[in-house]
């Protein structure tokens, strides 16, 4: 075992940031915006309109982010293939967007 997990797994690292950025910018591609269009469409300002509070969202984020990072250490951990790490992110990237879509469906 390699004592620095392999660049794929860190990747996961930077999979929430990546996630909302795709997710926003596939959202105001399908309602026919520009994809650089300012707006309230992040998971974080839904999460605050939901919930109310800063503090709330911020552990709301945190565990998804920790569970992000944790996939990636696992598949570290476990010496997955590198095929098996981007099918890995891309689902947890497809998973993301499910779940951003249905806040942003319902957010008012």
């Amino acid at each position: 075992n390699d004592i620095m997990p392999q660049p794929l797994a860190l990747a996961f690292f930077l999979a929430y940031p990546i996630y909302d950025m795709l997710s926003v910018m596939t959202l105001r591609k399908l309602k026919g915006k520009s994809i650089f269009a300012p707006d309230n469409l992040h998971l974080h300002f839904m999460l605050k309109s939901k919930t109310r509070t800063d503090g709330r969202v911020c552990v709301m984020l945190l565990c998804l982010h920790a569970v992000y990072c944790a996939a990636g250490l696992l598949s570290w951990k476990y010496g997955f293939s590198s095929l098996t790490t981007i099918a890995l992110w891309g689902a947890l990237a497809g998973a993301h967007f499910s779940i951003y879509k249905a806040f942003a469906k319902n957010r008012h």
